[in-house]
């Protein structure tokens, strides 16, 4: 997250508002994802995140 949290606060001076919402859009979803996960058994993980995938596409 430290790596984020410099991305945000020299974005605003390098990149565009949308690319920096980006980034933090995407390090917020594998946050939740990472949260998920911990309550769910490894053998069912490949299934959850494609169902998690599919949900985001729809």
């Amino acid at each position: 997250m430290e790596l984020l949290d410099e991305i945000i606060q020299k974005g605003f001076k390098t990149l565009g508002l949308m690319e920096v919402i980006k980034v933090h859009e995407a390090a917020r979803e594998q946050a939740i994802t990472l949260a998920i996960l911990e309550f769910i058994s490894m053998e069912q993980h490949d299934a959850v995140t494609q169902r998690m995938e599919d949900v985001m596409r729809a």
